[in-house]
């Protein structure tokens, strides 16, 4: 499973490396908090971390040797709630707003990047009420290892997409980010009784989403850079 995060890791910067460079050859990008609904999507970000933590209590209770199915269940509600969310922004976005996939650069690579991951959260959803039906530890480690993947992951797209102002203050919003990232890998190592000793996790996983969110901070800040010279 670390292996194959690993690798799924690199579509995910793929994606995050498109944006990054249509950003940054774009004559004009629309600024976030024009278009996006960030309260919606803080939302969404609070009932994804929500559900990192019902993952990491289902964790302790089959290493404890309790049920783990009620857990298993109310991660993947949250999950199945995150997705409910993100189609009513998507509706939003398309009817209310005229903002279809086709409306601009922006938003093609918007629907591509977040839809890409709800397509992760449905599959971690799937997989949730499978191990539900029989909770082995075994099945709900790598399953845990999955969800918190896609956890971080969105942290990552929720700084980029939703967060970064358009022009300046890349950089203080970069910090943030790797702020945002290092906070997170810490709850995560801590829920899952981790904290004090390393993980798979975080030795695979967290090295390479900060490898994607500076590679992608780097993008946008050489970009801005250059228009700012150009002109």
């Amino acid at each position: 499973m670390a292996i194959f995060l690993g690798t799924d890791a690199m579509g995910f910067g793929g994606l995050l490396l498109a944006y990054a460079v249509l950003r940054a050859r774009a004559a004009d990008w629309p600024a976030p908090g024009q278009r996006f609904d960030r309260t919606l999507a803080a939302l969404l970000t609070a009932l994804l971390l929500a559900s990192g933590a019902a993952m990491a209590a289902a964790l302790a209770a089959i290493r404890a040797g309790r049920p783990a199915a009620r857990w298993l269940l109310a991660t993947a509600a949250l999950g199945a709630a995150f997705l409910a969310g993100q189609g009513i922004e998507f509706h939003a976005l398309a009817t209310a707003h005229h903002l279809g996939l086709d409306a601009d650069q922006a938003m093609s690579i918007f629907y591509v990047l977040t839809g890409f991951h709800g397509l992760h959260v449905l599959a971690g959803v799937v997989i949730l009420l499978a191990v539900a039906r029989r909770p082995a530890r075994e099945a709900l480690e790598v399953a845990s290892l999955y969800w918190q993947f896609v956890d971080l992951v969105w942290i990552a797209i929720f700084t980029v997409v939703y967060l970064l102002p358009a022009g300046a203050g890349l950089t203080t919003a970069a910090l943030l980010a790797f702020a945002a990232l290092a906070v997170a890998l810490y709850l995560r190592q801590a829920l899952n009784g981790l904290a004090g000793a390393p993980s798979l996790r975080a030795a695979v996983i967290g090295p390479i989403v900060f490898s994607i969110v500076l590679t992608v901070v780097l993008a946008l800040d050489a970009g801005v850079r250059a228009g700012h010279v150009l002109r």
